[in-house]
């Protein structure tokens, strides 16, 4: 399949903007809203519990940005910035995890794991990074599908060839 070996080949960002820039836009982004805040007599907070000051958005950050402040390698953010991040990469991401276990894919590891390789794929090495996923966890994926697609007798994505039989979760191989 075409993306297998897509997610066998280590690419850039999926966007091809490397992390410096985005670190850069990043910076700017955070710098206007703290202006913004300060012209409005108050700070910018990265903590949802607090009840003074003005909330980060982190809306307008793509995933790359927002795993590229998480992991602040070149030293650009404060903690509180890169956990502030870190809290809406984790909750955009277990969002698209929870959706590869839709009710759509009925428990299907076929599915589910062609569901997790496209998540996969479509990350940016920094959001691999950021959220500790490893070329491990990829092979492990692959090899799930691969077994999946040979026990169910290489039928059509999603089609349960065994006709009705209970499926056995991802998750429990992993």
């Amino acid at each position: 399949s075409a993306l297998l070996d897509k997610t066998s080949q280590a690419t850039a960002s999926p966007t091809g903007t490397d992390d410096a820039s985005v670190a850069s836009n990043a910076r700017a982004m955070l710098d206007a809203q703290a202006n913004a805040a300060r012209d409005a007599g108050t700070t910018l907070v990265f903590d949802p519990n607090r009840t003074v000051g003005q909330q980060a958005d982190f809306s307008q950050f793509d995933n790359q940005a927002l795993a590229v402040v998480t992991l602040n390698s070149d030293g650009s953010f404060s903690p509180e910035e890169a956990r502030g991040a870190k809290k809406v990469l984790d909750q955009r991401n277990r969002q698209s995890i929870l959706a590869a276990f839709d009710t759509k894919t009925n428990g299907d590891v076929q599915s589910q794991s062609l569901a997790l390789l496209s998540h996969y794929s479509s990350m940016s090495a920094a959001e691999k990074t950021a959220m500790g996923y490893t070329d491990a966890m990829q092979s492990r994926l692959i090899q799930n599908y691969r077994t999946a697609q040979s026990l169910q007798g290489g039928g059509v994505l999603g089609a349960n060839a065994g006709g009705g039989g209970a499926s056995t979760s991802l998750m429990s191989y992993l």
